[in-house]
């Protein structure tokens, strides 16, 4: 039997004016996207939302965890009653978000936390990691964990902005695909790095920071370069830094003209996560994207083909045997996820993830 549907959810709603935002009752189990569940969704009770940096007011609770409620005919790989993080659209509508205690979620963007892994962390999951692997796989083509590059001598990846929440991702994605990674970061997260997989690092701030990854790359060169952080020139550098015969720069910022035209032997892309869904959007009322169903097929392979070996054996807190796990701050409550939101606005943090769970005196819920 699956689990009762709620009428109603809790769910924070971003203010007009882009103050506090606040706490309102929407309806859930009603609506009619829910009442008659589409082939390719599932319904989801949340446990808990991850909180993501945004240089545009409108990505509110993309990341979320809990159980699923019931899933449509076309969904294979979840049933009623997993424990479930996922990716969504956040505020790109008036009843979705992650944000809440309940919502819809395509299932192509959520995938079947394994048994060891804390609500916390699957919340704080999906969307870098999936941006991660738009870069690296849809974008770069490089070759995947199951089927590793074997080049050798091995080719190089730079990923500026090794330490942010989706450098996090990449850096390991990267080096269990065959590939030799060259990061930067500030030089107290270089240690981090290097547990990751990272070859070497780089102090993001050196003035000769070009001239030492271009040494550190050798005769070959870059191959392809990931720009995680798209500020103080960073963009630039990962475009002067691949190889004489060219090759590919992905970014996660909008891009100037001249930085795409810096070089003609060099493709230079923006990528956006949440053309992940499909379907065409309107990403912060300013940049159009058309829709893209090949990114969301390869996300589907992805979260039941490739993500279930990498976390296989995971424990809370330490990971898999193949993956660890992001710096985590976790608080309680959709009550306080303002506070979140504050405090990522304001830039004061550090090399790590914000989880809220959604209810303020949180019970963990059993691992099984």
């Amino acid at each position: 039997m699956p689990a009762e549907i709620p009428n109603t959810v809790r769910a924070v709603v971003a203010s007009p004016d882009l103050g506090k935002p606040t706490l309102e009752d929407l309806p859930f189990g009603t609506r009619e996207d829910v009442k008659h569940l589409g082939a390719d969704f599932v319904a989801v009770k949340n446990h808990a939302v991850g909180l993501n940096p945004s240089k545009t007011p409108v990505v509110i609770g993309s990341d979320g965890a809990g159980v699923a409620l019931t899933a449509g005919s076309s969904v294979k790989h979840i049933k009623a009653g997993n424990r479930v993080a996922g990716m969504v659209y956040g505020a790109s509508s008036t009843v979705q978000g992650a944000a809440s205690e309940g919502l819809l979620y395509d299932a192509a963007n959520l995938w079947v936390m394994p048994p060891g892994m804390s609500d916390a962390e699957g919340a704080a999951f999906t969307l870098t990691h999936l941006t991660a692997v738009q870069a690296l796989y849809m974008r770069l083509k490089l070759a995947k964990p199951s089927a590793p590059d074997t080049s050798s001598p091995k080719k190089t990846v730079l990923i500026w902005g090794g330490s942010t929440s989706v450098g996090h991702h990449a850096v390991q994605l990267a080096n269990l695909s065959g590939y030799r990674v060259l990061a930067t970061a500030s030089a107290s997260n270089h240690a981090l790095l290097r547990e990751l997989g990272a070859a070497e690092c780089f102090d993001y701030k050196d003035p000769n920071v070009l001239d030492r990854i271009k040494k550190a790359a050798g005769n070959q060169g870059v191959y392809a370069a990931f720009d995680t952080a798209c500020n103080n020139g960073s963009t630039e550098v990962c475009i002067d830094a691949i190889r004489p015969r060219g090759g590919i720069v992905v970014a996660t910022l909008p891009l100037a003209h001249d930085l795409v035209n810096r070089r003609k032997d060099v493709k230079v892309e923006f990528l956006l996560v949440y053309t992940l869904m499909g379907y065409a959007l309107r990403f912060a009322n300013a940049i159009d994207f058309e829709a893209i169903p090949e990114d969301r097929d390869q996300s589907y392979k992805w979260v039941t083909e490739e993500l279930p070996a990498l976390l296989q054996g995971w424990q809370e807190g330490v990971g898999s045997p193949r993956y660890k796990p992001a710096n985590l701050r976790v608080a309680h409550g959709l009550e306080r996820v303002h506070e979140g939101l504050r405090t990522l606005a304001e830039g004061s943090y550090s090399n790590e993830k914000f989880v809220y769970t959604v209810q303020e005196k949180y019970i963990l819920p059993p691992i099984c």
